[in-house]
């Protein structure tokens, strides 16, 4: 994967089975989004809404709270065109595929990707522990494989905001 600045925002060149991993990874992310916040698993609705930061935005009563989770919830909804948009981009380029990010969209994308990335620590019960543990150690296939997935992910977050 090559990650470019350009004049307008970002530019990713991916390798078509990497391309078709973040299509799914997009995909799930849009599922997700789309869902109402009570048929979200509580572990997503947690890593997402998580009571202590809307209480320390402000939102320490309980019509507050509700109006913020609202907000929220509203808010990670109107990003479902633009998942898509990307989900179709990728799909539909050759290979290796290519997405551009306006600047504002490289930022959404940080965020939804991250988003992707605590719904999955959490998951894995890894929210309030590092997840810097050699995946030798660990013995679980699945775990493996998340953990793998959580530390590459971050890699192209990182990618993506060394190039905006």
């Amino acid at each position: 994967m090559i990650v470019l600045r350009e004049k307008e925002g970002v530019l990713l060149r991916i390798e078509r089975s990497l391309a078709e991993w973040l299509s799914e990874v997009l995909e799930s992310l849009a599922r997700r989004y789309g869902a109402d916040f009570a048929d979200l698993d509580p572990k997503t609705s947690t890593a997402w809404y998580w009571p202590k930061g809307v209480e320390s935005a402000g939102g320490g009563r309980s019509a507050d709270h509700e109006e913020m989770l609202r907000q929220a919830v509203a808010l990670r909804g109107e990003r479902i065109p633009l998942l898509k948009r990307w989900i179709a981009a990728l799909e539909g380029s050759g290979d290796p595929a290519t997405l551009r990010l306006s600047s504002a969209e490289a930022e959404v994308f940080v965020a939804g990707v991250n988003d992707h990335r605590l719904a999955l620590a959490m998951r894995h019960g890894w929210m309030d522990t590092r997840l810097e543990p050699d995946l030798e150690k660990i013995a679980d296939g699945t775990q493996r494989v998340a953990l793998a997935e959580i530390h590459f992910l971050g890699a192209i977050i990182g990618e993506v905001l060394e190039a905006m």
